[in-house]
């Protein structure tokens, strides 16, 4: 909650970007935390995050390049080697292994809608995971239909018009999994997000650091206005960073409560961060950075992810698909 003190003195915080009242009627000068406060907005890791947008296409591109056969009997019936699209509905089996792949790493689920003909399925369409909503019976634990919107309308599908990857997870019994790579990678993620954007507003507003303005004897609210114009054009971002300014110190008494870059300089908590991203999503630092480690190393987790993650995951996928 916020809470706010009564004071002679007229304080105001600056972040460089913008100067609000402490005591006043404007609640932007406070955080949030806790009660009806409006919530931040998830950040989609995926497009922010370089490590995250790499390590999800890394799983994908190798989950889809690994060879595979289709059997009719005993007899190789297609291969990825020389793929003819006999089936008729997987044309481009590579991109959907993609999409299948990326899902489950970001979402925990993966769909695919069979779209049918006279003849039978057509093709195979993926479908978004969030788009896709399973109703499950509460007794029977069974698969009722999945019910996805269409034209802003809500449509019901039966269970077997959607092939559906669901990876285990111990605290579900029946649907998709509410534990996976990237949300066990969210706080990871949501620290280096928040070290960019520190730096992109740091240098924007001019380098200067977050800090309060003691004022006193101005208890005018037109006075109040007049100061933060003039703070305005003293520190107006980066285009007036090297502007000559005259300051009253002795009515204007500026306190410093923000870091600059120079407290991040021996911080190892980026590259801490971007490890347990690495972690989360499986795959070896090695791989994923590319500088960790020497070549007879690299092999071996190149091994390592090769048995440990993306097999296993392709027997998963095999296994659905089958």
């Amino acid at each position: 909650m916020a809470t706010k003190i009564k004071s002679k003195s007229n304080l105001r915080l600056f972040d460089g970007r913008k100067a609000v009242d402490l005591w006043g009627d404007d609640p932007t000068g406070w955080n949030i935390t806790s009660g009806d406060g409006t919530p931040t907005p998830d950040a989609d890791y995926y497009k922010l995050i370089p490590t995250l947008y790499r390590a999800v296409q890394l799983r994908a591109y190798s989950v889809s390049t690994m060879p595979f056969e289709i059997l009719k009997g005993k007899s190789v019936y297609d291969s990825s080697a020389d793929w003819q699209n006999k089936v008729g509905f997987l044309p481009n089996p590579t991109i959907i292994l993609q999409l299948v792949e990326s899902a489950l790493v970001m979402a925990g689920k993966a769909y695919l809608f069979k779209e049918k003909s006279a003849a039978g399925t057509k093709i195979l369409r993926y479908h978004l995971p969030h788009s896709v909503t399973p109703i499950i019976g509460k007794t029977t634990g069974e698969i009722e239909y999945f019910k996805r919107p269409v034209d802003g309308v809500d449509k019901h599908f039966k269970p077997e018009d959607y092939i559906y990857f669901w990876p285990a997870d111990p605290y579900v019994e029946v649907g998709p999994a509410i534990n996976y790579p990237a949300k066990a990678a969210a706080n990871a993620c949501g620290v280096l997000l928040n070290m960019d954007i520190f730096t992109d507003g740091f240098l924007e507003r001019g380098a200067i650091k977050a800090m309060i303005l003691n004022v006193k004897g101005m208890p005018i609210e037109a006075d109040r206005i007049k100061l933060r114009e003039w703070w305005k054009r003293v520190v107006g971002g980066v285009r007036n960073a090297f502007g000559a300014q005259i300051i009253n110190a002795d009515e204007v008494t500026p306190v410093i409560v923000g870091e600059g870059m120079k407290e991040l300089e021996n911080v190892t908590i980026g590259q801490e961060k971007r490890e347990d991203i690495s972690i989360a999503i499986g795959i070896p630092m090695s791989i994923l950075f590319a500088n960790a480690a020497n070549y007879a190393t690299s092999q071996q987790d190149e091994l390592n992810y090769l048995t440990k993650t993306i097999i296993p995951e392709c027997e998963f996928i095999a296994s659905v698909l089958n």
